[in-house]
Formats: C-alpha cells, structure tokens, sequence
C-alpha cells in the first residue's frame, strides 16, 4: 500500500474509484478545479499494483464572504470496501493535515462534514483524529443530516482561533469601509485620483506581478501534467497495439 499526493495524470481513475464507493458523485470538472487551484494537499492511496484504492480531497478558502480568516477543508474522504480497517483512511487524514497546515501557515483549523448515520466515520475523526464536534446541520445530506467537526493547529486553542477570526473580520470591514471612502472620494474629486502615495501604487503593481506569475505557473503545471499524460497515454496505447498485431 502507498499514499501520494494526486496528480493530474489520477483524475480519471479517482473519479471512477469514487463513483463505485460514495453517493457524493464529482463532475470532473470539480475534481480537476481542486487538483489545479489546490495541487499540493489531494491524497490518494493505491494499492501494490498501482491500482487506486481511496481519496483524500481538500481544499483551502475563506472562511466566510465577510472575512480575510481561511481554513481548510476536507472535501471528500473515501476508501474502497476491500481496503478498509487497514490505516489507510488515517494516513490520507495525517497525509492531508499535515500539507495544508504545512504549505498554509495562515490557516488555524481545518474542518470537515460526516453524516450523522456514518458512526464508523465519525468514531475515526473524533477519537483517532482528534476533530471535535462543532455543530449538528439539519438535511446536508439531503433528508439526512450532518455533522461539522474541526481540527486545531497544535499550537492552536479555541480562544485563540475566536480571536483570529474576530480579527481576520475587523480588518475585513476596516478594508471595505476604506475602499467605500475611496470609491466616494473618486466619484466626488476625480481630479485627487492621481495624488495616490506613490508606495500604494508600487504595492498594487507588486501583487498585480505577483499573481500573474502564480497564476501562469499553475497554467505552465497544468499543461505539464497534460503533455505527461498524454504521453503515457501514447505509450500505453503503442504497447497494446504491438501486443494485438505481434509486432516486434
């Protein structure tokens, strides 16, 4: 048995191992947006033969519409029937804990939702994982309910997250109150647009060239991981050709 982090190449045998163990079915649209905005913290577990066998699929976001706070998210735990009560659903978990608390310095908890019929599952979360209990949500399921549970970084408390996310929500108004009163003051002096501070405008510039270089380095891995598979693909679909027709 091996856990790995996904990669593009896995989309395809992970969304089939998914359709034959879960009722939660994912487009493979969404299973290629988490693997492209969110490549490094997707677990997979396979078996000796290489063979898929379970998924760990998280992603990180805000916590809120109104705060700057994230956390990170468990979006989809899953194990085929045969590999289960081997560990493998607790090495995903560790796997996954330990990349988005690793590579997301800001993020202070991670949370994740069971169904309330699931015991197995939440008996894993609560007392091998450590997730406590957060709230009971009426119908997530559907007509069955959920539960939301959350995992704290070790050098977390829960006063000291409450804190955070107060924080995280003050500065978040404190920024909208200030681009309000800019958007006013443009709107009644437009001739004071171009007294900005001169350090401001070399700060938008900054982050403009930041996120443009991000946002072509996931473009540049994407088409990687594409070239890559369609280059195995080549190779695995040259070999059975030469199989069937007794090439040399």
């Amino acid at each position: 048995m091996n856990i790995r982090r996904a990669e593009m190449s896995d989309l395809i045998a992970l969304q089939q191992c998914n359709l034959c163990v879960i009722p939660e079915n994912y487009l493979m649209a969404v299973w290629s947006w988490i693997r492209f905005k969110w490549p490094e913290i997707t677990y997979l577990a396979e078996d000796d033969t290489g063979k898929i066998v379970g998924c760990c699929l998280c992603l990180v976001e805000p916590v809120a519409k109104e705060t700057f706070a994230t956390y990170g998210l468990i979006y989809s735990l899953f194990v085929s029937r045969p590999y289960r009560r081997l560990g493998l659903a607790k090495g995903l978990m560790d796997a996954a804990r330990d990349a988005i608390f690793g590579l997301y310095e800001e993020v202070r908890f991670i949370e994740l939702s069971v169904r309330e019929t699931n015991v197995a599952a939440r008996t894993l979360y609560k007392d091998v994982l450590g997730y406590k209990p957060l709230r009971k949500v009426e119908n997530e399921y559907g007509n069955e309910d959920g539960w939301r549970m959350r995992l704290l970084r070790s050098d977390q408390t829960e006063e000291s997250v409450a804190e955070y996310l107060a924080k995280e929500e003050r500065l978040w108004r404190k920024v909208q109150k200030r681009k309000q009163k800019e958007s006013e003051q443009k709107e009644q002096k437009p001739e004071e647009i171009d007294d900005l501070p001169e350090m401001y405008e070399e700060g938008l510039e900054e982050q403009q060239r930041n996120r443009a270089r991000r946002h072509w380095e996931r473009i540049s891995a994407v088409f990687r991981d594409a070239w890559a598979t369609v280059h195995h693909v080549g190779e695995l679909a040259t070999r059975e050709l030469r199989r069937t027709t007794s090439m040399p």
